[in-house]
């Protein structure tokens, strides 16, 4: 199950205050008309529609059958399409100081109309829509009060300020819109930088192991399975210390986007540390994660990274267990990896076993001929005084 959204979360709240509401005034508003004989039996018709429809997209968006942003274009686009039709109505119709009473009416929804046109379609196409409907209305508004002798001076008056008004407070979402774009785009880029490691542009260990908690809570809630993958570039000080650390970067950042085929959308890439990589691979079980880890291998050691000798990688695989914990899960997947490792590098290592018991047993077909140590002559590739390579180099 998805993380409940706390954005979202909000405006489902705030619709769901607003919504009744709305509903309630719409139907005060028209009942008033009616019984004070300002209004019209078209606009009281109107409201007490407007009031229903209010109440049933008060229970869409409470019982959560469609998604709330489905909802809420479908409820702006009702009540935008509708007051537009109202007012063209009104317009058309035969001059009145009830028929203007209509005008005024509508006039003093526009506001919360904007803030529901911009809260659903954003700024930009907020904008327009918003832009658009205080258009239709301040036209009709013209149609209808062309000649002004044929009005009240202090109807034709109020109509033009609730106008005025609300062309100024249209003004005033769009700047507040435009303030909290720029706000999102901040926090957007300080979350990016907070949760994603800057030289490989994959999740750092401060976002992994966020994720990891969350991930191995799920799994254990609704039982299902999940599984770690540790990886380590086998004798990557090597790279550093014979070409520099520039080329060891360009080694690291290319591993994203070689790995990128095998890994899936839902699984999570994380630097874990130095040369070494987790991934985090939800709904897999031991199995699926070992065939995976050794796709990976192999990719990893028949690819040209531009070092001028080849590149491979140790694999550790392990799936949670029940009541296990994240560090757990990570340790016997490093306890694998390091088997691996041990056993010649270029091999995927997987943690079996029950409860309690670290056993680990080998995956696939890793050939240690090839895990590095085709480097002969890295030596001569070294600069004078570089450091020594040592032989039991990861």
């Amino acid at each position: 199950m998805a993380a409940v959204d706390p954005v979202q979360q909000a405006r489902r709240q705030a619709y769901l205050l607003v919504l009744p509401v709305a509903a309630i005034v719409s139907a005060i508003t028209a009942t008033f008309g009616v019984l004070t004989g300002r209004g019209t039996l078209g606009g009281a018709v109107a409201g007490f529609a407007a009031a229903a429809a209010l109440l049933g997209f008060t229970y869409v968006v409470a019982a959560r059958r469609i998604p709330l942003v489905r909802a809420e274009r479908a409820l702006v686009a009702f009540v935008v399409l509708g007051m537009a039709a109202s007012v063209v109505v009104v317009a058309v119709t035969t001059g009145s100081s009830g028929r203007l009473v209509e005008l005024i009416r509508q006039a003093a929804w526009l506001p919360p109309i904007f803030a529901f046109v911009y809260l659903a379609f954003g700024a930009r196409n907020g904008a327009w829509i918003a832009t658009g409907l205080w258009a239709v209305t301040g036209a009709a508004a013209a149609v209808h009060l062309l000649p002004t002798h044929a009005h009240p001076a202090e109807e034709v008056v109020l109509l033009v300020e609730f106008l005025l008004v609300d062309g100024v407070i249209l003004l005033l979402f769009a700047g507040i819109a435009r303030v909290l774009r720029a706000s999102e785009r901040v926090a957007s880029d300080m979350e990016h930088e907070a949760t994603t490691d800057a030289l490989t542009q994959v999740a750092n260990r401060r976002q992994g192991e966020r994720r990891l908690e969350e991930e191995v809570e799920r799994a254990e809630r609704y039982a299902r399975p999940m599984a770690v993958v540790l990886f380590d570039v086998d004798l990557f000080k090597r790279v550093n210390d014979v070409l520099g650390h520039a080329a060891g970067d360009r080694v690291l950042r290319r591993l994203p986007a070689l790995l990128e085929g095998d890994v899936r959308d839902s699984d999570l890439l994380i630097r874990w540390g130095g040369e070494e990589f987790l991934i985090l691979t939800p709904e897999l079980t031991l199995e699926d994660a070992s065939r995976l880890a050794e796709r990976l291998r192999v990719a990893i050691a028949g690819h040209d990274f531009g070092v001028g000798a080849p590149l491979t990688a140790s694999f550790g695989v392990a799936a949670l267990r029940p009541a296990e914990s994240a560090a757990d899960v990570v340790r016997r997947a490093d306890q694998a990896m390091y088997a691996a490792k041990r056993a010649g590098r270029n091999a995927v290592f997987r943690s079996t076993g029950s409860d309690g018991e670290a056993i680990v047993e080998p995956v696939g077909s890793g050939d240690p001929t090839k895990s590095g140590d085709g480097w002969p002559a890295a030596r001569s590739l070294a600069a004078d005084g570089a450091a020594p390579i040592l032989p039991d180099e990861s």
